[in-house]
């Protein structure tokens, strides 16, 4: 889709009635990219477990309000430069936050609300604890 675009900064997509797997959105490399919006559309399927490898410099993940689905990925520790993650609102299958997301020392916000994750609040402390740069954290169910 912005194969060409070598130049983008910033993708904001959000608010549309785009539809697609998510996985043949995200194929590009763009070292320059910081941000992308694709929040409010319809985006499904699962999130590829390599977001951040043609994309090293994104700062901004919004996937907001999608019907992506499937396991959380373990592929956070790739996004070194992630500064806000933002998941909420979609359908991803029962299961443990993963444990690689507290590499991700840069993340200032993350938003993981209405998805179907478990565990104990105990395992989840531990994990944000490595996250010190941490200032918004939003993972409410229902009535928020």
């Amino acid at each position: 889709m912005f194969r060409d675009l070598t130049q983008l900064r910033i993708v904001d997509l959000e608010y549309n009635q785009l539809s697609g797997n998510i996985s043949s959105i995200l194929k590009f490399n763009n070292s320059l990219l910081q941000e992308l919006h694709l929040s409010y559309n319809n985006f499904s399927g699962n999130l590829p477990s390599n977001i951040c490898h043609g994309l090293p410099n994104l700062r901004v993940f919004d996937l907001y309000h999608n019907d992506i689905s499937g396991n959380m990925p373990t592929l956070w520790h790739q996004c070194e430069e992630m500064e806000q993650l933002r998941l909420s609102f979609n359908g991803f299958n029962k299961g443990p936050m993963p444990g690689d997301i507290q590499n991700m020392t840069k993340l200032q916000q993350l938003y993981l609300s209405d998805n179907n994750m478990e565990g104990n609040i105990f395992s989840l402390t531990i994990l944000f604890f490595f996250l010190t740069n941490l200032t918004i954290l939003f993972v409410c169910v229902l009535f928020c």
